[in-house]
Protein backbone atom coordinates (compact mmCIF):
# COMPACT_ATOMS: atom_id res chain seq x y z
CA UNK A 1 0.00 0.00 0.00
CA UNK A 2 2.65 2.62 0.72
CA UNK A 3 4.20 2.14 -3.19
CA UNK A 4 0.65 3.00 -4.58
CA UNK A 5 0.52 6.22 -2.26
CA UNK A 6 4.08 7.31 -3.21
CA UNK A 7 3.05 6.69 -6.72
CA UNK A 8 0.10 8.93 -6.31
CA UNK A 9 2.01 11.39 -4.70
CA UNK A 10 4.59 11.44 -7.42
CA UNK A 11 2.21 10.92 -9.90
CA UNK A 12 0.76 14.85 -8.62
CA UNK A 13 4.13 16.40 -8.19
CA UNK A 14 5.31 15.44 -11.88
CA UNK A 15 1.40 16.74 -13.22
CA UNK A 16 2.24 19.90 -10.98
CA UNK A 17 6.21 20.38 -12.51
CA UNK A 18 4.65 19.70 -16.00
CA UNK A 19 1.85 22.19 -15.51
CA UNK A 20 4.75 24.65 -13.84
CA UNK A 21 7.57 23.97 -16.62
CA UNK A 22 4.04 24.50 -19.13
CA UNK A 23 3.33 27.77 -17.88
CA UNK A 24 6.83 28.81 -18.15
CA UNK A 25 6.87 27.73 -21.65
CA UNK A 26 3.67 29.90 -22.24
CA UNK A 27 5.15 32.71 -20.99
CA UNK A 28 9.10 32.87 -22.30
CA UNK A 29 8.28 31.41 -25.34
CA UNK A 30 4.57 31.46 -27.02
CA UNK A 31 3.38 35.43 -25.42
CA UNK A 32 6.72 36.65 -27.28
CA UNK A 33 5.68 35.20 -30.39
CA UNK A 34 2.31 36.40 -30.30
CA UNK A 35 3.44 39.83 -29.61
CA UNK A 36 5.51 40.07 -32.35
CA UNK A 37 1.37 40.01 -34.11
CA UNK A 38 1.31 43.35 -31.66
CA UNK A 39 4.83 45.03 -32.55
CA UNK A 40 3.85 45.49 -36.37
CA UNK A 41 0.55 47.60 -35.94
CA UNK A 42 2.42 49.85 -33.26
CA UNK A 43 5.59 50.38 -35.33
CA UNK A 44 2.92 52.32 -38.04
CA UNK A 45 1.10 53.52 -35.64
CA UNK A 46 4.31 55.27 -34.61
CA UNK A 47 5.69 55.96 -37.73
CA UNK A 48 2.53 57.89 -38.97
CA UNK A 49 2.43 60.08 -36.46
CA UNK A 50 6.01 60.80 -37.05
CA UNK A 51 5.16 61.86 -40.74
CA UNK A 52 1.95 63.27 -39.92
CA UNK A 53 3.83 66.06 -37.34
CA UNK A 54 7.03 66.11 -39.14
CA UNK A 55 4.96 67.22 -42.40
CA UNK A 56 2.98 69.74 -40.37
CA UNK A 57 6.49 71.15 -39.00
CA UNK A 58 7.87 71.14 -42.74
CA UNK A 59 4.86 72.83 -43.77
CA UNK A 60 4.77 75.50 -41.17
CA UNK A 61 8.26 76.64 -42.29
CA UNK A 62 7.57 77.75 -45.71
CA UNK A 63 4.77 80.08 -44.47
CA UNK A 64 7.36 83.34 -44.25
CA UNK A 65 8.74 83.07 -47.54
CA UNK A 66 5.19 82.18 -49.06
CA UNK A 67 4.39 85.42 -47.50
CA UNK A 68 7.56 87.38 -48.82
CA UNK A 69 6.51 86.13 -52.44
CA UNK A 70 2.72 87.33 -52.17
CA UNK A 71 4.05 90.83 -50.73
CA UNK A 72 6.57 90.83 -53.91
CA UNK A 73 3.72 89.71 -56.29
CA UNK A 74 1.22 91.97 -54.95
CA UNK A 75 3.93 95.27 -55.36
CA UNK A 76 4.91 94.00 -58.55
CA UNK A 77 8.82 94.60 -57.17
CA UNK A 78 11.61 92.13 -56.97
CA UNK A 79 13.36 93.26 -53.93
CA UNK A 80 13.09 91.30 -50.69
CA UNK A 81 10.94 91.91 -47.94
CA UNK A 82 10.92 91.81 -44.51
CA UNK A 83 8.93 90.39 -41.96
CA UNK A 84 7.97 91.61 -38.57
CA UNK A 85 5.89 90.73 -35.55
CA UNK A 86 3.98 87.88 -36.88
CA UNK A 87 0.79 86.48 -35.11
CA UNK A 88 -1.18 83.77 -36.62
CA UNK A 89 -4.89 84.07 -36.33
CA UNK A 90 -8.08 82.06 -37.61
CA UNK A 91 -6.59 79.19 -35.96
CA UNK A 92 -3.90 79.45 -38.06
CA UNK A 93 -5.52 79.60 -41.25
CA UNK A 94 -3.95 83.78 -41.48
CA UNK A 95 -0.92 85.67 -40.04
CA UNK A 96 -0.79 88.87 -39.28
CA UNK A 97 1.82 91.19 -39.33
CA UNK A 98 4.57 93.90 -40.72
CA UNK A 99 6.54 94.44 -43.85
CA UNK A 100 8.78 96.50 -45.34
CA UNK A 101 10.80 96.65 -48.83
CA UNK A 102 14.64 95.65 -47.72
CA UNK A 103 16.97 98.61 -48.14
CA UNK A 104 13.64 100.90 -48.05
CA UNK A 105 13.50 104.50 -45.80
CA UNK A 106 9.95 103.68 -45.34
CA UNK A 107 8.14 102.75 -42.75
CA UNK A 108 7.12 99.14 -41.61
CA UNK A 109 3.24 98.75 -43.36
CA UNK A 110 1.09 96.04 -42.57
CA UNK A 111 -0.66 93.06 -44.35
CA UNK A 112 -2.20 90.45 -43.80
CA UNK A 113 -2.00 86.61 -45.34
CA UNK A 114 -4.37 83.60 -45.80
CA UNK A 115 -3.23 80.36 -46.24
CA UNK A 116 -6.14 78.95 -47.70
CA UNK A 117 -5.80 81.23 -50.52
CA UNK A 118 -2.12 81.91 -50.56
CA UNK A 119 -3.44 86.18 -50.99
CA UNK A 120 -2.22 88.74 -49.12
CA UNK A 121 -4.42 91.83 -48.49
CA UNK A 122 -2.34 94.77 -48.02
CA UNK A 123 -5.34 97.35 -47.46
CA UNK A 124 -5.65 98.47 -43.98
CA UNK A 125 -8.94 99.25 -45.05
CA UNK A 126 -10.62 96.65 -46.19
CA UNK A 127 -13.10 94.27 -44.31
CA UNK A 128 -10.75 91.20 -45.25
CA UNK A 129 -7.79 93.26 -43.16
CA UNK A 130 -10.45 94.71 -40.16
CA UNK A 131 -12.08 90.92 -39.59
CA UNK A 132 -8.77 89.16 -39.11
CA UNK A 133 -6.13 91.65 -37.89
CA UNK A 134 -8.85 93.59 -35.16
CA UNK A 135 -5.78 95.31 -33.36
Amino acid sequence: MPVVANMRESSFLARLKVSYHGFLYFIFFMVPIAMHNLYIPVIMILVTVGLVIGAATLSDGDVDTDIQHAIAATLDTSQEIVLKDMKEVNHGYGVCGWYQLSGSSDEFARFFYTKVDDEVELDIGSRRYRMNCKS
